[in-house]
């Protein structure tokens, strides 16, 4: 199956590549630089000798990465023999330039514990940067929503012959409209 598919995805490449070969047959010259070597040769075969000699290199480059032993490291680990969860990286110490140089829009809070002493006592840092758009705009619209929703609570009592009346209420009022 692997073997059909690949010639059918192979097919139309081999096609397009014989009819660059017939079309390109002018003659060029490549020269070597600090030599007089002149070579004539057919542009389609410089073209093609090119992307071979690319197609070479690649599949040696592949071949070599693909048979190098893979390695171990820890990641990240700022010298420290077994680092734990506690101090791992964020996405706010990626961002802190960006979040310095835009503090007057972020409005970021900061929480900084005070170090006194050759031997401090346990502290934290706390930073928070608040997403503007989510505290400014999405939650005090869907608080309103759900504000102005819990009005219709009454309209939802739970017994099965008033949603009957409703379905019936809104067939008629679909009907109605439709006749006008």
């Amino acid at each position: 199956m692997l073997t059909w598919l690949r010639w059918l995805i192979a097919a139309p490449f081999l096609l397009l590549l014989v009819l660059f070969v017939l079309s390109n047959t002018q003659t060029v010259t490549l020269r070597l630089w600090p030599t007089d070597l002149a070579l004539p040769i057919p542009l389609a075969i410089a073209v093609l000798g090119g992307m071979a000699i690319g197609l070479l290199a690649g599949v040696a480059v592949w071949d070599r990465i693909r048979k190098a032993p893979a390695t171990r490291a820890g990641t990240w680990d700022c010298g420290f023999q077994a680092p734990t969860a506690r101090i791992q990286y964020t996405g706010a110490s990626f961002a802190q330039m960006l979040t310095d140089s835009f503090r007057w829009v972020l409005r970021p809070t900061e929480r900084r514990p005070r170090i006194q002493g050759l031997f401090p006592r346990v502290s934290v840092f706390r930073a928070k940067t608040p997403d503007l758009f989510l505290e400014g705009a999405v939650k005090p619209f869907l608080g309103f929503a759900a504000w102005a929703m819990s009005y219709l609570r009454i309209l939802q009592a739970g017994h099965l012959p008033i949603y009957l009346l409703y379905v019936v209420l809104t067939l008629v009022a679909l009907f109605a409209w439709t006749l006008a």
